[in-house]
């Protein structure tokens, strides 16, 4: 199988530049999928007869994994292979410090930093220096925050899981690839120029490092303009479901294995190529998101808006029924009065930061 995979995962990369392609609803504002997600959402609490089901999806993380959960301590309970090399920071933790610790742990710039409290890539930075380091302690120096080691692995996905409460049984029902904003050279046009012909990277010139727009690529070159995987910082989502087979879906039973409590969501991976999703050693976890998961195959140039909408429909039925199973467990899940406190918790952290979307 892994032959088949790397020699189709390779011809798709050098065909196309598949960030060219946008569907018609994909630039819109937000609300366009919030709306409708919200609705959903409140047929099935008023089916449930709890307006916070959600927090019972993964009983162990906090709101089920839709806001203000830890990402630290859902990721370290993952094994040590399989999760980044992470620097955790109390709010406030003097600048010497934390190089002093960096030093014994053996990490260096550049590092990727993100609160500890976030989701949908709020706060998410490269730092490339301490010089870039301070400046982001400074924006949010009263979080708890992750530096964790850049990853060298060349793609990136998302995979959705689901796990039955009962029976123990995972699933998978997305598998998407992440694609960092990028253009394809032509061999005599900048960097610039081929993104104000470009339909994606056109509208995110505020991302690319001012010393890229003069460079020239060659022809054929595909030039990375961003390291982010996250929507809101230019890159493409392409839907990769074909490739879900009983291979992977063990490889991320066994990653999901020491994830008490977790039944619902997306893990942000990295691999050297698709085929390593197969083999859990390969896999290095970038974040686990819970209850706020969007399976973000629907992003996809070929989604229509009502297919959208009939992923979300389906995925928020998936949630329902695994906090249905939940409930009947126990019902000590937050009440509305925590859930409102922490909601605007929540708000002010999002203002706070400048939050910029999925």
């Amino acid at each position: 199988m892994k032959s088949i995979l790397q020699k189709e995962a390779k011809s798709q990369a050098t065909l196309v530049d598949p960030t060219r392609e946008v569907n018609s609803f994909e630039f819109l504002p937000s609300w366009t999928l919030q709306i409708p997600m919200v609705l959903i959402a409140l047929f099935w609490a008023l089916r449930l007869g709890r307006l916070n089901f959600f927090s019972a999806v993964n009983p162990s993380m906090a709101f089920g994994g839709l806001f203000m959960y830890s990402k630290s301590e859902i990721m370290e309970k993952l094994a040590p292979s399989n999760r980044p090399q992470t620097l955790i920071l109390k709010p406030n933790t003097p600048e010497d410090s934390i190089l002093a610790q960096l030093k014994s742990l053996n990490m260096d710039f550049p590092l990727f930093a993100k609160p500890d409290l976030g989701e949908r890539g709020r706060g998410v930075s490269k730092l490339n220096s301490p010089k870039e380091l301070a400046a982001y302690l400074d924006h949010f120096a009263n979080e708890t925050l992750l530096l964790q080691e850049s990853i060298s692995l060349h793609q990136e996905y998302g995979v959705f899981v689901l796990k039955d409460p009962k029976t123990g049984k995972l699933q998978i029902s997305s598998i998407t690839a992440k694609i960092p904003l990028q253009v394809l050279g032509d061999g005599h046009s900048k960097v610039i120029e081929l993104c104000k012909n470009h339909p994606r990277a056109s509208r995110y010139l505020h991302e690319i490092p001012s010393d890229l727009l003069e460079y020239v690529p060659e022809k054929g070159q595909i030039q990375k303009l961003s390291d982010y995987g996250n929507h809101c910082r230019g890159a493409a989502f392409v839907d990769q479901r074909e490739w879900i087979s009983p291979e992977i879906i063990q490889s991320f039973e066994q990653i999901c294995a020491p994830l008490d409590g977790f039944y619902y969501g997306r893990l942000d991976v990295k691999v050297q190529e698709l085929a390593d999703l197969a083999h859990p050693e390969q896999i290095k976890v970038l974040e686990i998101n819970g209850a706020n998961s969007e399976p973000i195959h629907l992003y996809s140039s070929h989604f229509t808006y009502l297919e959208a909408i009939e992923e979300l429909i389906n995925h928020i039925g998936y949630m329902a029924a695994i906090a249905r199973i939940n409930l009947r467990k126990t019902s000590a899940y937050p009440g509305i009065l925590e859930l409102i406190r922490n909601l605007k918790r929540y708000s002010k952290l999002q203002k706070s930061s400048g939050h910029r979307g999925s």
